[in-house]
């Protein structure tokens, strides 16, 4: 993989995307090979394959710079649950 700007842009949405679905899919239990685990195992892997590519061609600080806009995308995320939830249901017709 070449060190552009693009790649960078890639390689943190492909962690975005492993860290929030791994968010909505960790609730949900699956069976792999007959053994029952949660459905982020399928997503998760791609948090640390990512920061690893990231960590190795951008270095260390862009590592920890795609960890911390993680941590703030999972923030936003939960408060944009609770607000979802609060909002009451529609009538049903």
């Amino acid at each position: 993989m070449k060190k552009t700007t693009f790649n960078l842009i890639i390689m943190n949405a492909i962690f975005m995307l492993g860290l929030i679905m791994s968010n909505l899919f960790g609730g949900k239990l699956i069976n792999v090979f007959g053994v029952t685990v949660a459905g982020a195992i399928a997503t998760y892997p791609l948090t640390f394959l990512s920061t690893d590519i990231i960590g190795e061609i951008w270095g260390k600080k862009e590592a920890i710079a795609c960890v911390k806009a993680g941590i703030m995308s999972q923030v936003r995320f939960l408060l944009v649950g609770y607000f979802s939830l609060a909002i009451p249901p529609a009538p049903q017709s």
